[in-house]
């Protein structure tokens, strides 16, 4: 009955029990069970096995890896299609920068050549050395009188600072020429040094 007064502490000084007086209280343990109170217990291979999972949503969860196939997809089309992009607009660039200035120059000297201006200073040191000189040819009464109504110059062939252009030129007597122009480059720019119309 004393153990119902007490809560089952024979030792719990608030229920009158003590030490007597020069002993040190031993350390108490639970007394063992004596009422029919239900008491849970763990099987012993689950107490032993078990470990309690986290729930969802904790630290320990992983997040799942987003998929960067598209990525690799995308930039497996891209680049090669942008290299090629650089190498054709490269080429394309350099065949402009070699052919164009031929064809500007045959231009050029035919608006002067119809125009009544010097040509000299157009023409290459090569013709010019022979004692030749495309104003004489294109001053003559003849060639006068055959002016140059239009001219279309297009199609270049290069070749170690050589070039020839053709396109056509269109006479006053209403006869339309083919005509092929050669030019060298000399100090960076191209002069004519041969015309053939047929």
């Amino acid at each position: 009955m004393s153990d119902e007064i007490n809560n089952g502490d024979p030792l719990n000084e608030e229920s009158g029990w003590a030490a007597p007086e020069g002993e040190s209280t031993p350390a108490t343990q639970p007394p063992a069970s004596t009422s029919d109170a239900p008491q849970e217990f763990l099987p012993a291979e689950a107490s032993a096995t078990q470990v309690p999972t986290p729930p969802l949503g904790t630290p320990n969860e992983q997040p799942k890896k987003k998929s960067k196939l598209w990525l690799w997809i995308t930039l497996s089309i891209v680049v090669p299609l942008f290299l090629c992009g650089l190498g054709i607009g490269g080429c394309t660039l350099w065949v402009v920068s070699e052919t164009k200035p031929a064809v500007d120059a045959t231009n050029k000297f035919y608006h002067a050549a119809q125009d009544g201006k010097d040509l000299d200073s157009l023409t290459c040191k090569r013709f010019l050395k022979q004692d030749g000189s495309f104003n004489f040819v294109f001053q003559s009464k003849e060639e006068t009188k055959r002016g140059i109504v239009s001219f279309d110059f297009k199609d270049v062939t290069t070749t170690n600072g050589e070039a020839e252009v053709t396109g056509t030129v269109k006479r006053e007597n209403g006869t339309t020429y083919k005509t092929i122009v050669n030019l060298d480059k000399e100090n960076g720019k191209f002069k004519v040094c041969t015309i053939r119309e047929s």
